[in-house]
């Protein structure tokens, strides 16, 4: 009979506790992102598979019923598998907000970011190899568990310290220039969850410099799980605000205008003549990559033109009016949205 007091038991229940609701969030995502799925779904479905591989991982090292080698493996796969789950998070955040940023030029350098992200991670795992191999006396534990080194914990603070700050300062500059009281307010907080793993983080690399055993485990487990559910929430709450908002959408007027900020979403390129007819009506907006296969399309509202007749306080000067894809926050309060120089429609 297992003691409840064994700290490999306090792994596996923490695994169960903790993955499910990560798991969960993700699959709740991907079914109200279905059919506008973009790079940042990717991210959190990557990190999702991961937290699932470091889940079954732990419980085969709880059970230590393979041969040495193969739990030598287990270990690096459960140490490889919690760096992806955290970057791959934090690179969904990154995508989620390259997405609704309407300047070109901030996209242009988020995306330069999310390539520095991509190398931490190759950096922070292959970090664990040459900090591990080098000391073969760990694998010939019943457990085997390298005990990591202090350049191991510094390099871990700072990354995602500074990670973390870039994802809460980086939607700043689009927060501010919201033309509403509420609804930078909303998307300040939703970003500034990434504060939530900072911590968990500082936690774990404090585990980490005391080499405190299994309790580092521990608080890796939390911290994927945390950085899973934290790169999730701004597709979740906006979720469950429309879903709270839509009682009052069902009473409004057939000329009421539908509440909700809407984002921008990938969709390829036409092909056909029918398909470039149909897309004739978007406003295509050149970006990196993938040029050739996939456009940056956000399209004209038909009502624009009623609703710059009924909106007699939107007489700043815009670019371009656009209606895009919803999933971050919400705006019941104004029909028209400025932000720096474009102008964001809500439609009925």
């Amino acid at each position: 009979m297992s003691n409840v007091a064994s700290p490999l038991v306090n792994i596996a229940i923490t695994s169960v506790v903790c993955t499910i609701p990560a798991i969960a969030t993700t699959v709740y995502r991907l079914c109200i992102r279905r059919g506008r799925y973009w790079a940042d779904d990717a991210w959190a479905l990557c990190s999702a598979v991961s937290q699932l591989i470091m889940f079954i991982s732990s419980f085969v090292h709880i059970a230590n019923s393979s041969p040495k080698r193969a739990m030598v493996a287990v270990y690096y796969l459960m140490a490889a598998t919690f760096y992806t789950i955290v970057w791959f998070a934090r690179l969904s955040i990154l995508f989620s907000i390259i997405r609704i940023d309407p300047c070109a030029r901030r996209r242009r350098l988020l995306l330069i970011i999310s390539v520095f992200f991509l190398l931490t991670t190759v950096v922070l795992v292959t970090q664990l190899f040459w900090v591990c191999e080098p000391e073969p006396r760990w694998k010939e534990q019943n457990s085997p568990y390298c005990y990591l080194t202090r350049q191991v914990v510094v390099l871990q603070v700072v990354t995602d310290i500074v990670s973390d700050s870039i994802l809460i300062v980086a939607p700043l500059r689009l927060v501010r220039s919201l033309h509403d009281r509420k609804l930078p307010r909303r998307l300040t907080i939703i970003f500034s969850t990434c504060l939530i793993t900072t911590i968990v983080s500082l936690v774990h690399a404090a585990f980490i410099f005391t080499r405190a055993g299994h309790n580092e485990v521990i608080a890796a487990i939390v911290e994927d799980c945390v950085s899973l559910i934290v790169c999730n929430i701004p597709v979740v709450s906006a979720s469950l605000l429309r879903i709270h908002r839509e009682p009052i959408r069902a009473n409004a007027t057939p000329g009421s205008v539908r509440s909700g900020l809407r984002f921008a979403s990938w969709h390829t390129k036409a092909t056909s003549p029918d398909d470039a007819a149909a897309a004739a009506g978007g406003t295509t907006i050149g970006t990196i990559g993938w040029r050739s296969t996939f456009r940056w399309d956000r399209e004209l509202p038909e009502s624009e033109t009623e609703l710059d007749q009924s909106n007699t306080t939107s007489t700043l000067p815009t670019h371009e009016s656009h209606e895009v894809d919803h999933d971050i926050g919400g705006y019941p309060e104004n029909d028209i949205l400025t932000i720096s120089g474009w102008r964001l429609v809500f439609t009925a």
